[in-house]
Order: structure tokens, then C-alpha cells, then sequence
């Protein structure tokens, strides 16, 4: 099963408007990723015309709102500090990070898709934290500029959050599937 399905079987989505404004201001959000009026778990053939209404909706009360904000308004970020993360081109296609990025992609496809078990969710758990310790080890050796390390860093903190909330509800109901509690739970 590829990473594709499931994406599809993750259910869930940012709760938007008519309009496509999210609860965040100045937030938008279209497409799957939306709430919308059906969820965010429609495979995108299935929800076209969705994304179409409300992408075009999103896009066009977006500009809106960027052409009466004024730059001011929002503070410039600072830069990160050169001493602490080298330059982006320096670490771009750095092979380690792509090796990290691969693992942590491969352990969550094996573990914690559709069908999930206690046994591999700990397997998933247990290489996360790995993938944690390595990263904070090549965060001081310098060997990620902030946006790589930052990038790593939401992949694994989300995975993890995926798999510690799946060890938890031990049960299966909707697309969350536990092999070992194939049962909806009466609670």
C-alpha cells in the first residue's frame, strides 16, 4: 500500500468557512486538506467540484485580505543565527537528511497505516525517538540549516503524535484499524 492511500484514509481536515477562512486569522485553507462541507477524507476525484468552489472561494477572499493588510502589520521573522545552522544551499539534497527522511516515511508506512498493531506501533515508536536523538545530534554538529531541521523536526514530532494517539485508542472504528482490537468499543 502506498504512502498515496493513505493519505486518503487519514481522515480529518481544517475547519473553514464558506469563504475558506480557517479559526486562524488570515488563514485559508482549500482542497483535501480542507473540512469543507464533506470532511477532508474524500479522494480528490470524489470531491472535484469541492475543490474547485472552495479553492477558488480561499483564493479569492485570501487576495482580498492581503490587499487591505498592510505590511507592517506583521513583524519581519529574524534570521536564524548563522553560527548555530549553516547555509540552506550547503544541506539541500544532503544525503543523511534524505536517509532520515526516508526512514521516518517507511516506518510510518509499515507501522501505523491503515492496519496497525500494538507490536509494530512500538516498533514505529521506538524508531521515531531515534530518528529524534539523530536529528538533535545533527542540529550540534551543524549539519542542517533551521528550515531542514525544522522540516524533520514537524515530520517526526506529527509522527509520533499519530502513533502515540493510535496505541492509545485500542479499538477500531472508521479507517482507524487496530489488527489486535478489530472491534468498535462500546464506549
Amino acid at each position: 500500500m502506498s504512502l498515496h492511500h493513505f493519505a486518503h484514509a487519514f481522515n480529518g481536515g481544517i475547519k473553514i468557512d464558506e469563504r475558506g477562512r480557517t479559526t486562524v486569522p488570515g488563514l485559508y485553507a482549500c482542497g483535501e486538506v480542507a473540512g469543507g462541507p464533506h470532511g477532508a477524507d474524500r479522494i480528490g476525484g470524489c470531491m472535484m467540484t469541492a475543490t474547485q468552489v472552495f479553492g477558488y472561494r480561499a483564493g479569492k477572499y485570501a487576495a482580498r485580505r492581503a490587499v487591505r493588510m498592510r505590511r507592517a502589520a506583521f513583524p519581519q521573522p529574524k534570521a536564524p543565527d548563522a553560527t548555530v545552522f549553516p547555509a540552506l544551499s550547503q544541506c539541500h539534497m544532503d544525503p543523511e537528511r534524505m536517509e532520515m527522511i526516508t526512514r521516518l516515511k517507511q516506518g510510518m508506512g509499515r507501522y501505523a497505516m491503515v492496519l496497525r498493531d500494538e507490536n509494530g506501533l512500538k516498533r514505529c515508536r521506538d524508531g521515531l525517538n531515534d530518528c529524534g536523538a539523530r536529528l538533535e545530534e545533527m542540529k550540534e554538529r551543524k549539519a542542517l540549516s533551521a528550515l531542514r531541521y525544522v522540516e524533520i523536526r514537524n515530520m517526526v514530532v506529527t509522527s509520533k503524535l499519530v502513533v502515540k494517539s493510535a496505541l492509545i485508542r485500542e479499538e477500531s472504528r472508521g479507517s482507524h484499524y487496530r489488527e489486535d482490537f478489530p472491534f468498535a468499543s462500546e464506549r
